[in-house]
């Protein structure tokens, strides 16, 4: 199994380090550099751009969104959508607003593509081999 995750930031890397330490292979794309590079350092695939990200997943693609709620997430799933194809899917791992997540969930349903909206369980987005509660 595979997926591509956008947002590489301390959420974002920690669940993606999960993913590969589960079996998963996670691709990483961040718009910033600095997260690109702390990805690859600690073993993740990284992209540089959303084309490369859809490239290198295997259909059907899973793609979890970790970013900021708002403009940046309603814009992305709009880049997505563009790009995504019949079948895929779209998770988004933020905490966007329920009507938000609404209307990206009947923008995409139009395209055929799946989604859904998962905040992350604390266990899953924290580092590895940290206590939790």
């Amino acid at each position: 199994m595979e997926a591509g995750l956008i947002g590489l930031g301390k959420m974002g890397l920690h669940i993606a380090m999960n993913m590969q330490s589960s079996g998963i292979r996670a691709y990483g794309y961040d718009i910033q550099t600095g997260p690109r590079k702390q990805a690859k350092a600690k073993g993740i695939s990284v992209v540089q751009t959303l084309q490369e990200l859809i490239a290198a997943l295997q259909k059907p693609r899973i793609i979890w969104l970790m970013l900021p709620a708002g403009d940046i997430t309603e814009s992305m799933v709009h880049q997505l959508a563009e790009l995504l194809e019949e079948g895929d899917y779209v998770i988004d791992g933020g905490n966007s607003f329920y009507r938000d997540s609404i209307r990206n969930y009947e923008f995409l349903k139009k395209k055929k593509i799946h989604s859904m909206m998962q905040e992350p369980p604390a266990v899953f987005a924290v580092p590895l081999r940290e206590p939790t509660l």
